[in-house]
């Protein structure tokens, strides 16, 4: 048999499938290989190596000059299938390329012929680093120097140095801290302020805010009882007394057309 196809086009071999009883039937199939080229369509390949196998097997044909001369022939009512299906190019590569690998290698026709290339190299641009393929999971980068940098994207892109990440945060979080400081201070001397009187009561520390006409003295006033001398009007041997108060001004009934004249304020020389 495989001197009966050794001028077909990519003849490789013969594939004996089955011989019957009786008259010798052998069901068999003819191995070829196929170029891939870019300017060769591979269907009209195909097509013309299935015309060749049958030109062959026609010349072997049993005949009035084949049996006299007992030479082996074929009878001529010999099926081809044609119903044979070529694989595809990615069915091709899944074929060659190792098993939870297949989805990440695609076909390319060269002028050498098919070379299935992994899609690190089609569809991957590490900038600087490597592609790698892993099982399943496919192609990643592998970027360079992650000891000094730190990147942004997948394929290492976006590249900071990690001293300056880490010094950035570490001065944003001194700077929160130093803030949380400085409110918690003036929060407790606010409260220290208002608390540092002892006559005032919690409910009268804002009073002069909500109302316009109360008002208050944080130091307190000093009330002078000035005791004249009965005889002598005009002596003001006196004594005093302070204190710290508090009071709310109640300007009601104080009529404001009312004049006050009071008595030119005279220097004395000692």
């Amino acid at each position: 048999m495989k001197d009966v196809y050794k001028d077909v086009p990519g003849y490789q071999d013969v594939e004996i499938l089955k011989i019957r009883n009786g008259s010798i039937v052998v069901d068999h199939n003819v191995i070829v290989e196929i170029a891939y080229k870019p300017d060769i369509n591979v269907t009209e390949q195909f097509e013309e190596i299935i015309q060749s196998v049958e030109k062959e097997l026609n010349k072997i044909v049993c005949n009035a000059t084949a049996q006299k001369n007992d030479e082996k022939c074929i009878a001529e009512d010999y099926i081809v299938d044609r119903n044979e299906t070529l694989p595809t190019e990615y069915e091709l590569c899944s074929m060659r390329v190792p098993l939870g690998f297949q989805d990440f290698y695609d076909p390319v026709v060269t002028n050498i012929g098919l070379v299935c290339v992994s899609q690190c190299e089609t569809k991957f641009d590490c900038n600087g680093g490597s592609c790698q393929l892993k099982n399943i999971t496919g192609p990643h980068c592998l970027c360079p120097r992650t000891d000094l940098y730190m990147y942004t994207s997948p394929n290492c892109n976006g590249k900071i140095l990690k001293s300056g990440v880490y010094g950035g945060v570490g001065a944003s979080i001194a700077i929160l801290l130093v803030i949380i400081c400085i409110i918690f201070f003036l929060v407790i001397r606010n409260k220290s302020d208002k608390s540092w009187d002892p006559f005032v009561t919690s409910d009268e520390v804002n009073w002069c805010d909500e109302v316009e006409n109360e008002w208050h003295v944080d130091r307190g006033i000093v009330n002078l009882t000035n005791a004249f001398d009965n005889d002598d009007p005009d002596s003001s041997s006196g004594s005093f007394a302070s204190g710290r108060e508090r009071f709310k001004a109640n300007l009601e009934n104080v009529d404001t057309t009312l004049q006050v004249k009071i008595q030119r304020p005279e220097v004395s020389y000692a």
